[in-house]
C-alpha cells in the first residue's frame, strides 16, 4: 500500500483508496469517480469486488492482487485484467531511471495528489482533494507538534485504515517528513 501509493503521487497520478468494508458497488464508484486505470488489492476477496463489477469500470486496465496467488481459472477469465502484483512491476522493466525522474519533474505543489473518499455509509463515497503541498504542510505540523521523528528511532501501532486521512498523515507522511526533514529516522510498524 505504501510504495504504490506513494509512488503514484510521485509520477501525477492520483492515489485513491477504498475502505476493506466496502461494498462491490462503493468500490466501483470510486473507480468511476476517480477515472483509475489500475487498481491494486491485497487479496483476492478484495480482488472479486472488483472483478464482479468490471463492466462497470471501463477505465480500469489491470487488477493487481499483491497479498496472494491468483488461482489460475481466476486468470484465464480475466486474463490482461488481473495480475500479481510481480507481473505488474514486470510492466515496468523498460521504464529507465531519467523517465521517472522526468515524471516526477512535472509534479507541481499545488496539484491534487490523492483523493481521500468516504466510507460511504450514507450513499456514495464522497472525495476531498489532498494536494501535496497540503499533505506535506500537515505532516510537517504533525511531526512538529508530537515531536515524533526526532529520535533515533520511534515505533508506530496503526489500527486505522489506509484510506483514512489520518493512518495516511500518521504512517505514510509523517515518517516521510521526518525523513525529508533530515532526520535520522527508523520507523518500524507493528
Amino acid at each position: 500500500w505504501h510504495f504504490s501509493y506513494v509512488a503514484c503521487t510521485m509520477i501525477q497520478g492520483l492515489a485513491a483508496g477504498v475502505y476493506t468494508t466496502n461494498s462491490p458497488d462503493a468500490c466501483a464508484y470510486v473507480c468511476i469517480d476517480s477515472k483509475a486505470r489500475v487498481v491494486l488489492v491485497d487479496n483476492m476477496a478484495t480482488a472479486q469486488k472488483y472483478l464482479s463489477k468490471k463492466a462497470d469500470m471501463p477505465l480500469v486496465s489491470k487488477v493487481v492482487v499483491w497479498g496472494e496467488a491468483i488461482p489460475s481459472d481466476v486468470a484465464a477469465a480475466n486474463k490482461g485484467l488481473l495480475v500479481s502484483y510481480a507481473d505488474f512491476l514486470k510492466l515496468g522493466a523498460n521504464v529507465t531511471d531519467a523517465d521517472i525522474d522526468a515524471r516526477i519533474a512535472k509534479v507541481k505543489v499545488e496539484e491534487c495528489a490523492s483523493l481521500i473518499y468516504t466510507s460511504g455509509t450514507t450513499g456514495n463515497p464522497k472525495a476531498v482533494m489532498q494536494s501535496h503541498d497540503g499533505v506535506f504542510y500537515c505532516a510537517r505540523c504533525v511531526v512538529e507538534a508530537a515531536e515524533v521523528c526526532k529520535t533515533p528511532e520511534w515505533h508506530i501501532l496503526s489500527y486505522l485504515p489506509m484510506s483514512h486521512i489520518a493512518a495516511q498523515m500518521a504512517d505514510i507522511f509523517a515518517p516521510l517528513t521526518g525523513i525529508l526533514g533530515g532526520n535520522d529516522v527508523t520507523v518500524t510498524f507493528a
